[in-house]
């Protein structure tokens, strides 16, 4: 089952893309079918919608943060990100007090009630204070007056809303060319893929190679989850803020050593054998990967511009699952089948975390070259500019 969080948030800005009735009615009915019927086709069908109309949050809400956000963007991008974890928990525990009762379809009737009121309240908002369009053409003079910053200029390409319309093909080549925001979603990418593997595989890595009885894992690994993220997003997100933002020069740098420390306890990880030891390597290992994802996100999202960013969300939500989610579950079976063996799996699993703090030593190569570009002449507002 799915947790509550994911759903009411996606609800919220199903509102705000533009079809807001079609899309809300289509999210609250696809969740409906699921507990009504006991047809195949029907309970994918569901899921596929359901799945569909979820992209509309997660590619707008860190726009809408780093739009909205002003000065306290770190902070609400930290209050995003920490959502996920206190979503899962509390619609784990939901969905399993229903269980208990045997009345598990309320899990998916409850959440449709939850969804109302934030539907309602939703559309009492202004368009001003969510159509980040409408902020585009306030800030066109401003834009004008920093064409001749390189920090907003990448060799020479206007970063200001142009005239033209761009095909998809042509707005992704741009993005491509952003080699902050293709190393830091690359990055994203390589984190995601580490996460996913040990959210599928962990119970069973611990309890074959371990033998530790699966009770114990569960709980362990449960509180876990749970606890490590969470500090770990509120750690990231507090010192980001105090270093200025994810928008500082500094941000980036910080963001590399929580990677490297991730990475300190995921290489050594595979070769632990005492449990204990194994739980707290990773729970620091959860820890700084969830400190690495506000400043991270937020540098990926004001690395681009303003006109782009909604696309850029969509392109690193679209490279975040086909080189995160879907192939960790799967390659991490293949070791398993080629080697019978679940050490090997884990293995490749945590070690991937030292590609994740290539690409990401890569972002910040090329950031300081911008910073270097800029030359002393820059003050400090500009060098604060979304980096390209």
């Amino acid at each position: 089952f799915f947790f509550f969080k994911q759903k009411t948030a996606y609800e919220i800005s199903a509102c705000l893309v533009g079809s807001e009735m079609c899309i809300r009615d289509s999210n609250c009915v696809a969740w409906l079918i699921f507990p009504m019927t006991d047809n195949t086709i029907l309970l994918c069908l569901s899921r596929f919608l359901s799945g569909f109309f979820q992209v509309f949050l997660v590619i707008y809400f860190p726009v809408w943060v780093d739009t909205f956000g002003g000065k306290n963007s770190t902070i609400w991008l930290t209050i995003l990100q920490l959502a996920v974890p206190i979503g899962v928990m509390f619609g784990y525990a939901m969905t399993a007090f229903f269980i208990t009762l045997d009345l598990w379809k309320w899990s998916f009737y409850t959440q449709i009630v939850l969804l109302i009121p934030c539907v309602l309240i939703f559309l009492t908002f202004q368009s001003r204070n969510i159509n980040f369009i409408e902020v585009k053409k306030s800030q066109k003079i401003k834009n004008e007056k920093i064409l001749t910053d390189p920090l907003q200029t990448h060799g020479g390409t206007l970063d200001v809303e142009e005239k033209k319309n761009f095909s998809y093909l042509e707005n992704v080549k741009t993005l491509w060319e952003r080699k902050v925001y293709t190393f830091t979603m690359l990055g994203i990418s390589s984190l995601y893929f580490v996460i996913t593997g040990i959210q599928f595989w962990i119970s069973d890595y611990i309890q074959v190679e371990l033998g530790v009885q699966k009770e114990k894992v569960y709980v362990a690994f449960s509180l876990t989850s749970i606890t490590a993220p969470t500090f770990g997003v509120i750690f990231g997100g507090s010192v980001v803020s105090k270093l200025g933002g994810y928008e500082s020069p500094n941000a980036l740098k910080l963001c590399l050593v929580f990677a490297i420390l991730a990475m300190v306890f995921a290489i050594p990880f595979p070769f632990l054998d005492i449990f204990p030891v194994v739980i707290f390597f990773l729970w620091m290992l959860l820890f700084f990967g969830g400190a690495l994802m506000p400043p991270l996100t937020g540098i990926m999202i004001s690395s681009i511009p303003k006109q782009l960013r909604a696309i850029g969300s969509s392109t690193a939500q679209l490279f975040q699952n086909l080189l995160g989610y879907v192939p960790a579950p799967t390659v991490y079976g293949m070791v398993l089948k080629t080697y019978d063996s679940h050490r090997s799996g884990m293995t490749l699993l945590m070690w991937w975390s030292i590609l994740g703090v290539l690409l990401i030593g890569l972002a910040l190569f090329y950031q300081q070259n911008l910073l270097k570009q800029a030359g002393g002449e820059n003050t400090n507002e500009q060098l604060n500019q979304p980096l390209s």
